[in-house]
């Protein structure tokens, strides 16, 4: 019972042996035997051998050329291993313009909450690198071994995490959080490709996981998507000849890609050079299904820190071993209506395509096509999705016209009124999102009373606000006022 339950809502054992107590005795009158170290021994031996028989059920269903698989490759799943074993037949012998559908999708991050407490207690770990995470011991002395190796540094990307990464860690903590790889098509937790973080998000830690992975992998054409994949990719042929030799990356076609989301806020040239939507042959893959995953597995954040270090990776690899099997059993139903989608899409996204080309010129098509089949054939070529306009971010525009302003204000040249001309741009740019939002809001066919009254507060609010601009206008624009009146 315990076992389901802690799959599905993440219950902590002590959570579940008080609750089983008052169960018999709610009121508390007797004292009962303190049995909670013999049941945390027993769930500790149970999970592992559950490992064992789903690792030995799966080995069962592979043929027996794929056996030679090390023990660790018993957590790999149906769709994984679709791609691996048709793969067997040779990479040379795939047609260049299928071998897409053998292509290995892979998401990568880190996560944070995901701690270990550096309580000294010694607590071995069963079955070290069986399933999820990677083996601890070379892990360990591999990481000990290289501690100068160059941690991620960004390119102008927005988000804290990234440039926060290196400051997090301490001695309080034997592990500031774990590196993942998942399945970017399916959400499967790949096997051996799990490794606690020592301080912070660096590349030796995610290179290690990424080359054990690798190390089994059957596929040539790999996918990686990763929030930092633009400088994570920088010398990482050089990383693995110096650190790991038995993976040769040049014998595998890799592609790094940047997750959608996260996509945004990189540069300009990232936005194009890592996109999904972009790049041939991954579908609509958006590379956030790592995400989807650490929802799940973050509710056992707060109990698996408090564990021996053996006892946390034997929860959470329990917990990926159950999140793999949901996925399986919803697999079936999973594709079939991602089928069905797909064909109805395919044909209405051919006809838009259709539709729009017309539009254009034959010739200009036909050599817009070259340049994009040169890209995709042969990087060295312009990048036809790059855009030779120097577009601009409403910040910099306006942290432009605040210098202009305050260098105009040093010369003695004061402002024509209390607002300045950069802040009434800015307030009109504003004001016309809210009329578009205001706009977007009218058009709801339903609406209650509340909805309706807040949907009248909100225009005679912007009623009130665009009065107040115009009085501005006058002074900065008195032909388009004059105009207006």
């Amino acid at each position: 019972m315990y076992h389901k339950v802690t799959l599905q809502g993440k219950l902590n054992l002590y959570d579940f042996y008080l609750a089983t107590m008052q169960k018999s005795d709610n009121q508390g009158r007797s004292k009962p035997v303190y049995r909670y170290h013999k049941i945390s021994r027993c769930v500790h031996q149970w999970r592992h051998l559950k490992i064992i028989k789903r690792g030995v059920a799966l080995i069962r269903l592979i043929p027996f050329w794929q056996q030679r698989l090390v023990p660790s490759q018993s957590s790999v799943l149906p769709a994984p291993i679709l791609g691996e074993i048709s793969q067997t037949i040779g990479t040379v012998s795939v047609v260049l313009t299928i071998r897409w559908i053998y292509a290995q999708f892979i998401a990568v991050d880190a996560n944070f909450k995901l701690k270990s407490k550096n309580r000294q207690i010694k607590d071995p770990e069963l079955g070290s690198g069986w399933t999820y995470f990677v083996e601890d011991t070379a892990y360990t002395c591999h990481v000990a071994d290289n501690p100068h190796q160059n941690n991620v540094t960004s390119c102008g990307t927005e988000f804290h995490a990234v440039n926060q990464a290196n400051s997090r860690g301490g001695g309080d903590y034997i592990a500031s959080g774990v590196v993942k790889a998942v399945c970017a098509r399916h959400c499967f937790v790949l096997p051996n490709a799990v490794g606690d973080l020592q301080r912070g998000e660096r590349y030796i830690n995610t290179d290690y996981i990424i080359a054990t992975y690798l190390e089994r992998c059957q596929v040539h054409d790999i996918k990686i998507s990763y929030d930092i994949a633009c400088k994570w990719s920088i010398n990482l042929h050089s990383r693995f000849a110096t650190y790991h030799e038995d993976v040769d990356l040049s014998a595998l076609s890799l592609t790094y890609l940047v997750p959608k989301f996260h996509l945004p806020a990189h540069g300009a040239k990232c936005q194009v050079q890592y996109s999904f939507n972009y790049t041939r042959g991954v579908g609509r893959t958006h590379g956030e299904t790592v995400e989807q995953e650490w929802a799940y597995i973050n509710l056992a954040a707060l109990s698996t820190r408090e564990m021996g270090p053996g006892a946390r990776h034997a929860a959470l690899d329990d917990s990926w071993g159950g999140w793999n099997w949901r996925k399986i059993l919803g697999l079936g139903s999973l594709l079939e209506k991602n089928l069905l989608k797909a064909t109805e899409m395919a044909s209405k996204q051919r006809q838009a395509a259709d539709d729009f080309t017309a539009t254009f010129p034959r010739e200009t098509v036909r050599v817009w096509r070259r340049m994009v089949k040169d890209w995709e054939t042969d990087a060295a070529y312009p990048n036809p999705y790059l855009s030779n306009d120097r577009a601009s971010k409403v910040s910099a525009a306006r942290l432009r016209l605040t210098q202009e302003e305050t260098e105009e204000a040093e010369r003695g040249n004061e402002a024509l009124h209390t607002v300045s001309a950069s802040v009434f741009i800015r307030a009109g740019l504003e004001l016309e999102d809210q009329q578009y939002a205001l706009q977007v809001a009218s058009a709801a066919k339903t609406s209650t009373d509340t909805q309706k009254a807040t949907l009248f507060e909100r225009r005679g609010s912007l009623l009130h606000q665009i009065k107040k601009w115009r009085e501005v206008q006058a002074i900065y624009m008195p032909g388009v006022f004059n105009s207006c009146s």
